[in-house]
Parts: structure tokens; C-alpha cells; sequence
């Protein structure tokens, strides 16, 4: 997924010279100085809440950049809501902020990719991490508030073009782009 992100961000600038804003909790994690593969609980607390103020900062600021990629969005319904909230009450205390367009990219991968995958990563993930993930993982419904939800299954990688084709039912990207190149 992190690829994935990174890809969209690269394409959003080279395709449509736009600027997004990208955060990673396992960047910020790092950046704190925590071991992301072993976090405890507080540690986890305090990279969610640097994470909850980056956004912060991202939506109050009107010169922003108009995307935000949010790595990592979590597993389940419950972990999501955090932030889905916080950005449904930005669009309800100030109209001007309905420009969110809330989009879920799930990553359906069998136990057994993400295993043989986490072996060619530079950080492995525990085993019992995997797995825990996989008992609890919800997929992303649009009932949470999202106006897209894009699935990229099995071994594929995000597939750039279907993805922004469908984005560009809600938003016109080259419009975005040169409006924020001028």
C-alpha cells in the first residue's frame, strides 16, 4: 500500500502538477523515534495523534495542497472512524471544506502473498502481526463516508489510470492542477 501511495503521488504531480500532502504512520513512527515493528500501546497512541494533527494542519490551511494520501487508513471500522469523523466535521463547520473527497483503496491480499511479500521488505513484520491483522480486518464499506472505494485484488498493484478515472467523477484534476499552478 505504501508503494501504492507513493505512486499516486508521483502521478498527481507529474500527470496534473499537483502537490499532495502524504501521511505515513510508519514514517511518523520513525520520525518520533519508535521501532514501528514494535510499538506499545502508547507509542501507537502518540503516532496516531501526530498523525490526527498533520491532517489538522492539512485541512485548516486554505493553500494546501489539494490531495491527502493517509497511509494506512486501518484495519477496521472502529480504527477508520477516528479519522473519517475528524474530516466529516471539517466538511459541517465550514462549506467551503465539502472539497473532500474520501477515498479507500483496500488491498485484498490472501495471508499467503503478505508473507511471501513481507520476506523481500527491508522491515519484516512479524508473522503473528500478519496474522493478527487478517482476524481483524474489515473491508471499507461506503456507509463509513467514503465516495470511492477502489479494490485491488490478489497480487496486482494499483492500477493508476482506473483509479484516477473514477477520482475524476468527482474532481476535475486538470482544472485542480492548473488552478493550483497559477
Amino acid at each position: 500500500k505504501t508503494t501504492s501511495c507513493e505512486e499516486l503521488k508521483r502521478h498527481f504531480k507529474e500527470q496534473f502538477n499537483i502537490n499532495s500532502t502524504y501521511i505515513n504512520r510508519d514514517s511518523i513512527a520513525t520520525q518520533i523515534g519508535y521501532d514501528r515493528l514494535n510499538l506499545r500501546v502508547d507509542h501507537s497512541r502518540k503516532v496516531l495523534a501526530e498523525a490526527l494533527s498533520r491532517l489538522d494542519r492539512w485541512a485548516l490551511d486554505e493553500d494546501t495542497n489539494p490531495i491527502c494520501l493517509w497511509d494506512n487508513t486501518d484495519i477496521n471500522y472502529l480504527k477508520r472512524q477516528v479519522v473519517l469523523e475528524k474530516l466529516d466535521a471539517f466538511r459541517d463547520e465550514d462549506p467551503k471544506k465539502d472539497r473532500f473527497i474520501l477515498c479507500a483503496i483496500h488491498m485484498n491480499r490472501s495471508i499467503m502473498f503478505c508473507k511471501e511479500h513481507n520476506q523481500e521488505r527491508k522491515y519484516k513484520v512479524p508473522d503473528s502481526a500478519i496474522q493478527r491483522f487478517y482476524r481483524n480486518q474489515q473491508q471499507p464499506i461506503y456507509e463509513e463516508g467514503f465516495d470511492i472505494i477502489f479494490h485491488v485484488d490478489g497480487k496486482k498493484r494499483l492500477a493508476i489510470n482506473p483509479f484516477i478515472a473514477k477520482l475524476s467523477q468527482f474532481v476535475n484534476l486538470d482544472k485542480l492542477g492548473k488552478a493550483k499552478g497559477e
